[in-house]
């Protein structure tokens, strides 16, 4: 036997050879910080087995889960619904764009290739994906910067789009084409962000703007969007000067209405009258078809007879809501075409039409880099306001129609929705909270609907779009002002946050008057800003209740169901029951954390499970009485110290069965 040419092993010294070196204390330390948590981990590796392939598949397209799942007797209200939502793609996908300074054509791309990409990755069957008027004004603002830095402030006018400019590269282009390519690189890396951000599992961004933030945010930019409207429904011609390089939004509010007034009261030297006269009689039909909507279709009821084969008659009726609506706005552009090319309203009136319109699909379109990087602050704002606002929308129709949505994946979906989409020149895309609501109400039930809107959008770019070259501008400016009427029901919220609570009511405040002189960058950063100070301000002011009684080990308690005490078997023998919410490190609690409370009692109340709160501070109490909380829940679950809630809740009585022995 030949001699090893090597020293002697045996088990024990293999593994202490094998055995990796300790690492040092200080590279622990760095890697403990460096290190993702664990769930934004197991987000990011790989599947490495069968079925956990299956469980990625289902939860990153979404879409083989509901065509999978599919109910055919949805189909003909949703091809319904799929028409009537791309009607109103259509017109304010035209306005849209033109409100984000570029050719309307390239809202109706955005109407397009971005709702059928959201259709496959989204997880929410309400959510409609295309223009919208914040992001839009967002988008206006970005490409404003952008020219503002590279010393092109000149093609920010309308009367510039056609001039040549040299970039850095030595390649020529106009300044139309230059505002473009910045919207598309724009879009890239807004969408790129904000998968990113998906795949790391942070959508606990959402929690940065709590809901007075977004409704004085939201109330201010549709002031804003109105305000930017005013030029073109005036027939004015002035073009307000940016007081900052960095922010072109500051102090715009003010500056454009001074600017308004000054010309409107020179009346009719600035104002041109027939342009005036088109958007008041586009205003009236406006208001008058949405009132035939909303007060006489939407009370008609279509009874439905189900027939049994057994007893060959019809054994119940049920009646159902009629599916269609009138499409105000197409109605309203198809009609202003025909008054504008029969009067010649861009000739002899010198009102401002579309003008020629390409008829094709979406061209392709690559982002260019050194764009990217201009753009990147305004990415980042851009992504996380699209992403809150569209969760929001997402999740009221989830709970209205009992479903969920994984905030995660809608991140990711939004995202590539807007990568994909910028390949096909379409700016930034985000779910429009008039149009989700309009696709519920004409019977949208799933995805499918959003396809068939896209579908008929792309009909309409192929051979329908060259149409709208005679329609007046100032239509579509009636349009995106209708289209927000909705967002101003919110100043209803100032009362209500009065009543509630100072906090949520100055937050309110305090973006929306920042929103409105700072514009939507700066303003929407001050308004998280101050919320972080008030929260900070109240946790500090604010204690816990004060001497509660200990509780022993919590294994003492296992009757309760409480998670984790005892063994498997006891888990099984004492289901859960009883929840109790330990309030006392709970100091301040705020509009949205009675909105949070309100949902937990409620959804866990749906599934037969009682929750108890204990230990809440006096004026945590009191601001759930403001809120008209114990008016819905009652004050039998509420009790002053754990104690009294775990031995109520081990009596074995439910609190129904104690409140009717009372009663008896």
């Amino acid at each position: 036997m030949d001699r090893i040419n090597r020293e002697n092993f045996n088990e024990l010294k293999i593994e202490q050879v094998l055995t990796p070196k300790a690492i040092p204390p200080l590279l622990q330390r760095v890697l403990s910080v460096v290190t993702p948590p664990e769930p934004i981990l197991s987000g990011i590796k790989p599947p490495m087995s069968r079925s956990a392939w299956l469980r990625f598949l289902l939860t990153h397209l979404p879409i083989l889960h509901w065509m999978w799942t599919y109910k055919t007797q949805y189909l003909f209200r949703e091809i319904i619904a799929g028409i009537s939502v791309a009607m109103l793609h259509v017109p304010q996908g035209m306005a849209y764009g033109l409100l984000a300074e570029l050719d309307p054509v390239y809202g109706l791309y955005t109407s397009f290739v971005p709702v059928i990409v959201y259709s496959i990755f989204g997880t929410s069957k309400h959510l409609s994906i295309g223009t919208f008027a914040v992001v839009s004004l967002l988008v206006r603002n970005a490409i404003k910067k952008v020219l503002i830095e590279k010393g092109l402030d000149y093609c920010t006018s309308l009367n510039y789009r056609l001039a040549v400019v040299v970039l850095a590269d030595g390649s020529n282009i106009t300044c139309n084409d230059l505002k473009i390519q910045i919207a598309v690189s724009l879009a890239f890396t807004s969408g790129l962000i904000m998968v990113v951000m998906g795949l790391l599992k942070m959508g606990f961004v959402t929690l940065l703007l709590s809901d007075p933030l977004i409704s004085g945010y939201t109330t201010a930019s549709a002031m804003l969007v109105i305000t930017s409207q005013l030029s073109p429904i005036f027939g004015l011609s002035f073009r307000t000067k940016a007081l900052s390089v960095w922010f072109p939004g500051l102090l715009s509010f003010p500056e454009t209405m001074i600017e308004v007034f000054r010309e409107v009261f020179q009346w009719p030297k600035y104002v041109n009258t027939a342009t005036f006269v088109a958007s008041l009689i586009s205003l009236f039909i406006l208001i008058i078809l949405d009132i035939v909507n909303n007060k006489l279709i939407a009370r008609i009821k279509l009874r439905c007879c189900l027939y049994s084969s057994q007893n060959k008659k019809c054994h119940t009726s049920k009646r159902f809501p009629f599916p269609l609506r009138i499409p105000i706005a197409l109605v309203l552009v198809v009609f202003s075409i025909g008054v504008s090319s029969a009067i010649d309203y861009e000739h002899r009136w010198n009102g401002t039409v579309v003008g020629t319109v390409a008829t094709s699909l979406p061209p392709l379109s690559l982002p260019r880099p050194e764009l990217m990087l201009a753009s990147l602050p305004n990415a980042v704002l851009i992504a996380i306001v699209s992403f809150v606002i569209g969760v929001s929308v997402a999740d009221v129709f989830a709970k209205k129609y009992k479903y969920t949505i994984n905030p995660s994946q809608e991140l990711i979906a939004y995202g590539v929705s807007n990568v994909i989409g910028s390949l096909f020149s379409s700016y930034c895309a985000a779910g429009s909270i008039s149009r989700s609501g309009f696709q519920a109400s004409v019977g949208g039930k799933t995805q499918l609907t959003s396809l068939i809107s896209s579908i008929v959008v792309c009909i309409v770019l192929i051979s329908l779009v060259s149409l709208f070259r005679a329609l007046p501008q100032a239509v579509l400016g009636v349009i995106v002002c209708m289209g927000l009427s909705g967002m101003f029901r919110q100043f209803k919220d100032i009362v209500r946050y009065f009543r509630l609570s100072y906090a949520d009511f100055l937050a309110w405040i305090v973006v929306f008057v920042a929103t409105l002189l700072l514009g939507v960058d700066l303003g929407l950063i001050a308004g998280v800003v101050f919320s972080l100070l008030v929260v900070f301000h109240c946790q500090e002011d604010s204690g816990g209740v004060k001497n509660v009684n200990v509780l022993p080990e919590i294994a003492e308690y296992s009757d309760t169901g409480t998670s984790g005490a005892g063994s498997a078997e006891d888990s099984v023998s004492c289901p859960l029951h009883t929840i109790i919410i330990d309030c006392a490190p709970m100091g301040f609690i705020d509009a949205v954390g009675v909105k949070t409370m309100a949902e937990i009692v409620n959804d866990f109340g749906n599934a037969g499970i009682q929750v108890m709160i204990a230990a809440m501070t006096k004026e945590n109490r009191d601001m759930l009485e403001w809120s008209g909380f114990y008016k819905k829940f009652g004050k039998e679950w509420l009790f002053p110290t754990i104690q009294d809630a775990v031995e109520f809740a081990t009596s074995g009585s439910s609190l129904l069965q104690i409140l009717e022995e009372s009663v008896v």
